[in-house]
């Protein structure tokens, strides 16, 4: 199963929730860790991108905290203007992060890529041929023997580089 990744933006450093206490901190970091990224369901109700279905009980459990303090800091986080919460038939909450689509959306203003399928180097892929020569770091790929001979074996990503052949003049 991928569990993909997600956009945690640097000046959450600068809000004042992230700033209250290592409890708070915990908390919107669970949040947004839990928050749905696609939309889905619990209990009949739709639970939407940036949203999360729990309950006090169960982020007291996960964190070992009070549920008295998960409320308290719940409540400071909502203050706010981070989360809105819903409270669903006085058994669990719709905790909605307010700003998640600008966060995590799709739409990137910083020229970064759109996706996680990123290019990892600047070569095109299966640049290295049979009987090129390479330079490589110490540690890198393993040693292995093969009708004794012995061969490196190694990702491409690894190679720090291809010499050019020597061109005759």
């Amino acid at each position: 199963m991928e569990r993909g990744y997600l956009k945690v933006w640097r000046k959450i450093e600068d809000s004042q929730s992230y700033n209250r206490s290592a409890l708070h901190r915990a908390i919107l970091l669970t949040i947004f860790v839990k928050a749905n990224w696609k939309g889905g369901f619990f209990c009949g109700r739709t639970v939407a991108p940036g949203q999360i279905a729990t309950s006090i009980k169960s982020l007291a459990e996960e964190l070992r905290e009070p549920r008295t303090n998960i409320t308290r800091a719940l409540r400071d986080i909502e203050k706010d203007g981070v989360i809105k919460i819903e409270n669903v038939a006085n058994r669990w909450s719709l905790i909605t992060l307010v700003n998640w689509q600008s966060y995590q959306g799709k739409e990137e203003k910083s020229g970064q890529p759109v996706d996680n399928h990123r290019i990892t180097t600047g070569r095109p892929a299966d640049t290295i041929k049979e009987g090129d020569t390479v330079f490589f770091g110490k540690y890198s790929g393993a040693e292995v023997e093969l009708d004794s001979e012995k061969y490196i074996l190694m990702n491409e990503e690894d190679v720090l580089c291809k010499m050019k052949p020597k061109i005759d003049a």
